[in-house]
């Protein structure tokens, strides 16, 4: 009797719950060009040279940048309102998203190179070399970054100088 009188509350309580399968779902009105419409786009290199282009890096933003690099060897800072190119630097192929935090950002390139670019003038600060390609995003504590490579390295820099604290090598 106690336990159909607890289900019979429990019933009444409004809980959220989700009972539609997200792979089913569909929205409500149709998705007009009103909704969603291309305002901008931007090239990272000149496709027409590329064989077969492929771009594998994952952009950032931060306030009103948008930061992407390149497999052709550019990073780029670019206007969200526009797309148009607040700086662009040569830093070497970039296969994941830089970490940007506020002044500095940070980013790993393709050939083993992790850096510290100013974020309003892309100006280098340091940078550190690995003994392999870097294609995931930095992690940042107060005073250290750290990332992975592709030699099974985890390895931690000084945020502010770019030298090096201590490594772990996997198995």
């Amino acid at each position: 009797m106690k336990l159909a009188a607890l289900l019979l509350v429990a019933g009444c309580v409004k809980v959220p719950h989700q009972r539609a399968d997200a792979m089913r779902a569909e929205p409500k009105e149709p998705l007009g060009e009103d909704r969603l419409s291309l305002h901008w786009k931007f090239e990272t290199a000149d496709r027409r040279t590329e064989v077969t282009p492929q771009e594998f890096a994952q952009a950032a933003v931060y306030a009103d940048t948008i930061f992407v690099g390149s497999a052709s060897g550019y990073f780029f800072a670019l206007k969200a309102s526009n797309g148009a190119v607040r700086w662009k630097k040569k830093t070497g192929a970039i296969a994941s998203a830089p970490l940007v935090g506020g002044s500095v950002l940070y980013l790993g390139t393709s050939d083993g190179v992790l850096m510290c670019l100013d974020s309003q003038t892309g100006e280098e600060k340091w940078r550190y070399q690995s003994r392999g390609p870097i294609s995931q995003r930095p992690s940042a504590t107060q005073d250290l970054v750290v990332f992975s490579n592709e030699s099974d390295q985890v390895v931690a820099v000084d945020a502010i100088t770019g030298k090096f604290k201590w490594q772990f090598k996997g198995e």
